[in-house]
């Protein structure tokens, strides 16, 4: 909008001076040296803001490449990143599962375990009583 602004403030002081220098009286003598100078000043003037204006619109048009390219970057970024959310929460969910399930079958076999120990305790006192049955047999 600025840029829009600046070109039509040029193209004015540009056309007013082009307008004036038409409409503008011929000199009645020689021109001043003075003169020539100020209107060869005045025309790399306008010669450098043409070429300021044409480098301005240059920059702009890249600037917005870029801008775009960044933007762009920055969505596929954006995707790959709930993409890689999600798989660690599936991944956190499947340990999870399976923490709890390893937890169940030990405590299963913790229980198997206190079983066998059980019966073993059982056996052992059923033979000690055998052995006690077995000696007061032999006495």
């Amino acid at each position: 909008m600025r840029t829009r602004w600046i070109v039509v403030a040029v193209a004015s002081i540009f056309f007013g001076a082009l307008g004036g220098a038409i409409l503008a009286p011929q000199p009645a003598g020689a021109v001043s040296k003075e003169i020539i100078e100020l209107q060869q000043q005045v025309s790399q003037l306008l010669q450098g803001q043409q070429d300021l204006n044409a480098s301005l619109a240059s920059n702009t048009a890249t600037l917005k490449t870029l801008v775009q390219q960044s933007l762009d970057s920055v969505g596929q970024l954006h995707g790959q990143m709930g993409s890689l959310q999600k798989t660690m929460q599936d991944f956190q969910a499947n340990t999870g599962a399976k923490v709890d399930a390893m937890t169940q079958q030990s405590q299963g076999i913790a229980d198997n375990v206190q079983d066998v120990q059980a019966r073993v305790a059982k056996l052992a006192q059923q033979l000690s009583d055998l052995q006690s049955t077995l000696q007061s047999i032999d006495a």
